[in-house]
């Protein structure tokens, strides 16, 4: 008699395998309850291998006893409102590993079960494809630390509950029956992809002192960077940050689809952001020594224009405060009425200044200008000859070195800059227009590290 077998490898991969045996005159399970002195038992071991093989398919909620998992979920970093920035799961029986396999969650690992585009609640999910149970069992058996990282913004913006997410990962964990990783970034914090903040806080205080070998180690995430139709029918990735989280990371990165179907990588894709080397290399032959003599020796109005984060606060900083500028910025002093009244009272005592502000439109400029007419003092205009592209950039560079204290700003901040803005010209009241060009300073090895990653 033939029996077909199922068989699965330790890559995940599901075979068949075909034995002879003798035949019998009676099916070999009816002889094996001929054999127990218990009907009842032999029934339960029919019943157990009909949930095995169920559950090798991605069957797992069919299968009569799950193995509950002793898991702890802990915060981590300053609270903003409340809210650690940080969420993560450890295990009791788990351990560290020189190899991690990570993983997206929503869109990689599970979808809704209703088919919605969203969760309607903490119990809508399924695992996406019957492959994912048993490619993740087989990885834990292969000495691989399975570890979940997943972006959730809802949570800070009160469109998700931490609690929900947090189930969700323990149910998707005892769904699985053995001990996994989780972090959670809870907003639009140093901890989110395609940030590795999450991944370094893993690596330094969660894998039991054991160093990562990246090289056999690797990413899984659905935001890849596809186009619309990247397969027949399926819709453009929402962003590229999985596949930046891993390039950043340094380790391999798979779609879903390459990972548990086995699907040729997708070449064409955008990483729809800068590329960081590029801007670097762009900057290599400027010299930052051309700033040095900047200043004027005479009472004098600076007005800087700009995107937010396009260096012009780093900037007023090095080379006009250092040289005795009053610098009047928004941000610090919170109302127009208190930059005017600052530069008033600068202007009056004969002290230069720096207006450290966007001032996107003629309308901006124009306040600061008229004081300076009333002081007879001369006024010039830095205008920072940053793109778009850079400065945002800059901008989740900047709230990565500051490790979150300088929260970055929202896209809209630029979309209102851009509808603002005009190009400063010599009719509004400006002695000279001078153009500063990007050029990007590192105190520190680990900043220019850091400046290199995508955003």
């Amino acid at each position: 008699m033939k029996t077909f077998l199922l068989n699965i490898n330790r890559q995940g991969q599901i075979f068949y395998s075909v034995h002879t045996k003798v035949t019998h005159t009676k099916p070999y399970y009816t002889m094996k309850r001929a054999a127990s002195s218990d009907a009842s038992e032999a029934k339960g071991n029919k019943k157990s291998k009909q949930s095995s093989l169920l559950d090798a398919f991605g069957a797992g909620s069919t299968s009569s006893k799950k193995q509950k998992v002793e898991s702890t979920w802990k915060s981590y970093g300053d609270a903003v409102k409340g809210l650690k920035p940080l969420s993560y799961m450890t295990c009791k029986d788990l351990k560290g590993s020189t190899k991690i396999a990570g993983f997206d969650m929503d869109g990689c690992l599970i979808v809704p079960k209703s088919n919605a585009k969203f969760p309607k609640n903490a119990d809508d999910w399924k695992f996406m494809l019957s492959q994912v149970q048993p490619k993740l069992k087989a990885l834990h058996g292969d000495g691989y630390k399975v570890v979940i990282f997943t972006n959730q913004a809802g949570i800070e913006k009160n469109k998700a509950k931490e609690s929900d997410i947090q189930g969700k990962i323990t149910k998707i964990m005892n769904e699985l029956g053995f001990p996994i990783q989780a972090f959670i970034s809870t907003g639009e914090n140093v901890y989110r992809k395609p940030y590795t903040g999450s991944w370094d806080f893993m690596a330094s205080n969660c894998n039991e002192g054991i160093t990562i070998d990246k090289e056999n180690s690797f990413f899984v995430g659905d935001a890849a960077g596809r186009p619309k139709d990247w397969q027949k029918g399926k819709k453009k990735d929402h962003s590229c940050s999985d596949r930046k989280f891993a390039a950043n990371v340094g380790v391999r990165f798979y779609t879903p689809e390459e990972y548990f179907l086995g699907m040729k990588a997708f070449s064409r894709f955008e990483w729809g952001s800068i590329n960081p080397k590029t801007l670097l290399s762009s900057a290599q032959n400027l010299d930052v020594k051309q700033f040095e003599d900047i200043t004027s020796k005479d009472t004098e109005l600076v007005i800087l224009v700009g995107f937010p984060a396009s260096g012009k606060s780093t900037f007023a900083k090095c080379y006009l405060e250092s040289k005795g500028y009053v610098v009047v910025n928004r941000d610090t002093l919170k109302t127009q009425e208190k930059c005017e009244k600052t530069v008033h009272e600068a202007l009056k005592a004969k002290k230069s200044v720096a207006v450290d502000n966007t001032n996107p439109s003629k309308e901006a400029r124009q306040a600061y200008v008229k004081i300076a007419k009333t002081y007879n003092t001369p006024v010039r205009c830095f205008q920072f000859d940053v793109t778009i592209e850079a400065a945002k950039h800059m901008n989740f560079y900047r709230q990565l070195i500051t490790n979150g204290k300088h929260r970055r700003v929202p896209d809209v901040g630029y979309n209102v800059f851009k509808s603002r803005y005009v190009a400063p010209d010599k009719s509004e009241g400006f002695k000279d227009i001078i153009k500063i060009p990007f050029i990007p300073t590192f105190d520190r090895d680990e900043e220019k590290e850091k400046f290199l990653h995508w955003t």
